[in-house]
């Protein structure tokens, strides 16, 4: 495994697992929400996103967290040697999302966004 995408809904743990992932393989790690979303919630240009996706993708060791826009992912899924989906019920996904949400006005961090 030296290409991995890891997908799915918000709030499911990929970029947990995309973390952990990349210390336990000594990969690189990328996420897609850091260069898809600007602040106040805009979304990025998408020939800009489409650039950035596109180098992290032509790398020969990665994992990239996220789907990122629809028109670029064929060539990132294409290049991917192992693609992850993480698909938990429903409401495991709202209830991470929520705590998400809490913790980081508690801590003070933001997101993405």
């Amino acid at each position: 495994m030296r290409r991995i995408a890891i997908i799915g809904n918000g709030g499911g743990g990929k970029s947990t697992l995309a973390r952990a992932l990349g210390r336990h393989l000594r990969l690189p790690v990328y996420e897609v929400d850091e260069v898809q979303w600007l602040s106040g919630w805009r979304r990025a240009p998408l020939d800009a996103v489409a650039q950035t996706l596109e180098g992290w993708a032509a790398d020969d060791a990665w994992i990239i967290d996220g789907f990122g826009p629809w028109p670029v992912i064929d060539r990132r899924m294409g290049r991917a040697d192992t693609i992850v989906y993480v698909d938990l019920p429903l409401r495991t996904h709202l209830w991470w999302a929520a705590k998400r949400q809490v913790l980081s006005v508690v801590r003070g961090q933001a997101w993405a966004g």
